[in-house]
């Protein structure tokens, strides 16, 4: 008995900063993607080169594709 006494709550401690490590990683890449393209709301739609409708030409150039005015048919 004292023996899980002492490896339950070392158990609990590895699983605890395992899973730490994943969040961090994951915020990361969100503040990456967050910080690497910024635009206004504005809809003013363009058809993406992909046949994709994005809502203006900020959104078209933050996912690197060419793009002509007017929305997608």
């Amino acid at each position: 008995m004292k023996v899980l006494k002492y490896i339950a709550p070392l158990f609990i401690l590895i699983s605890c900063s395992s899973n730490n490590i994943q969040e961090e990683k994951v915020l990361k890449k969100d503040k990456e993607e967050i910080n690497s393209c910024i635009c206004m709301e504005i809809y003013s739609p363009v058809c993406g080169r992909d046949g994709k409708t994005y809502s203006n030409s900020c959104v078209a150039m933050c996912h690197k594709v060419s793009y002509k005015n007017g929305a997608c048919r």
